[in-house]
């Protein structure tokens, strides 16, 4: 390769770089402006509706033979510290059970692989997000009714 086709290719680089964070940062803006808006209607219900990323590896941690475990990212909506969030977690599938490998962080924080994958899953989570929000609408409201009885 020349010096010249070097720099060409390296102006180019820079101009998608450029690009790429100027639309990231978009991305960005529009999860905050998310976040806010979920955060006001205070629903206060944790959903892990979504695998966003997904390996299969080798657990060699065992005495016996080795079987292979699951390591799922998932996107939800959860309290991550104090504020509710969308967010996204590690869990691992094993023997039939799962377990959560990493707490809950914010989106926001997530890599911005991520934070697009997300992006075209989040009607599924705010759809999941109703779903169990009037599920629980509906079980207060026969539990009342059961204890006026």
């Amino acid at each position: 390769m020349t010096d010249v086709e070097l720099t060409q290719l390296l102006s180019t680089l820079t101009e998608t770089a450029a690009l790429l964070n100027r639309e990231s940062d978009s991305m960005t803006e529009l999860i905050k402006d998310l976040n806010t808006r979920l955060q006001t209607l205070n629903i206060g219900i944790e959903v892990w509706p979504i695998t966003l990323d997904e390996e299969m590896e080798p657990d060699e941690d065992r005495d016996r033979v080795p079987v292979l475990v699951r390591n799922v990212t998932q996107l939800g909506y959860a309290k991550v510290g104090d504020t509710w969030s969308l967010a996204v977690r590690q869990v691992q599938h094993d023997d039939g059970d799962w377990s959560t490998i990493s707490a809950p962080m914010s989106l926001l924080h997530a890599s911005r692989d991520l934070r697009l994958k997300a992006m075209a899953k989040l009607p599924v989570l705010l759809q999941e997000l109703q779903y169990r929000a009037q599920g629980a609408v509906n079980a207060i409201q026969t539990a009342k009714k059961l204890l006026k009885k």
